[in-house]
């Protein structure tokens, strides 16, 4: 997981989420079976990500209360664009031979 940039960020950020709760034995664990060799600075992660760190909250917190946020605004765009694309459907129309009245399929 390491030798990836991606697995090395994650790694970072529960690295990071440990140190702000001071959970210091589970933390010797995590570095201890993750080979981290040195201690996640914090201001670095939240850099490394786009984003400014907060000092009530973990960066992980940030990260994942952002990418909500951006999956509740993008929602509506989705189900817009999906009426948009039924408003442009051909109609299919024939005409009742019974009582000679258009009907829509």
């Amino acid at each position: 997981m390491a030798e990836s940039a991606q697995g090395q960020s994650a790694l970072q950020l529960i690295q990071e989420l440990l140190q702000f709760y001071e959970m210091e034995h589970s933390l010797k664990i995590f570095t201890s079976e993750s080979n981290m060799k040195s201690d996640t600075k914090r201001d670095k992660v939240a850099a490394d990500h786009n984003l400014k760190p907060a000092n009530d909250e973990p960066v992980l917190y940030r990260l994942f209360a952002n990418f909500l946020a951006k999956g509740k605004k993008a929602a509506p765009a989705r189900k817009e664009e999906k009426m948009e694309k039924l408003s442009q459907m051909p109609v299919q129309m024939k005409e009742d031979e019974s009582e000679g009245e258009v009907q829509r399929y």
